[in-house]
């Protein structure tokens, strides 16, 4: 948003949806550079690089003083809140052992047996779409090289292709689980001991 000086009607203002409304009815034009605009109804000229100097200003300055308009951390999108939430990892892969209905320590075992190589893979399919995690990092959660994350992510998206329904099981069963281990602030229920709008 900039400031805006015009004529009397419009009093000053911020550039803001109604006025580029009235930009688009002809109330104000373009200057030939682009960088100011003028008020057909008094003259007035707005100069925009001044405005935005003033808002870069601003910004730096709100950055030294640590006034970011940061929503808080249940408002973030997923991605961030798995990234951000780590600890809760133990608590997502446990929900999915048991919907999944096989032992944890099967499923992040050595087996290669399919129905644990399936939900293994899933999960590691999940972490690398959702949680801009590294293949590292989940390769490190998983105790295992990158090239295997690597793998398990290109295998599910092939098995999904050709509609695997072992596959589609295990990764609608990540993406029904994870918003409630990582929940948005509107989705909290009022019994768990916090105030509506307070993230946790």
């Amino acid at each position: 948003m900039v400031e805006a000086m015009s004529c009397g009607e419009v009093p000053p203002v911020q550039l803001s949806l109604q006025f580029f409304a009235k930009v688009l009815l002809g109330l104000y034009t373009w200057g030939k550079r682009f960088n100011t605009m003028k008020c057909h109804k008094c003259g007035a000229i707005i100069d925009l690089n001044a405005s935005l100097r003033r808002l870069k200003n601003n910004h730096k300055k709100n950055a030294r003083e640590g006034n970011h308009l940061t929503p808080p951390p249940g408002l973030w999108p997923l991605h961030l809140r798995i990234k951000l939430g780590r600890e809760k990892l133990p608590r997502f892969f446990v929900e999915f052992a048991n919907h999944a209905g096989r032992p944890l320590e099967d499923i992040l075992g050595p087996s290669r047996e399919r129905s644990l190589v399936i939900p293994r893979h899933a999960l590691m399919w999940f972490l690398s779409e959702n949680s801009h995690m590294t293949l590292s990092e989940i390769g490190r959660i998983f105790n295992r090289h990158h090239a295997t994350v690597l793998h398990a992510r290109e295998n599910t998206k092939r098995l999904l292709s050709v509609a695997d329904k072992l596959t589609a099981y295990h990764v609608e069963l990540c993406e029904l689980i994870a918003p409630q281990v990582w929940p948005q602030i509107n989705e909290q229920k009022a019994g768990d001991g916090s105030p509506a709008g307070t993230p946790h």
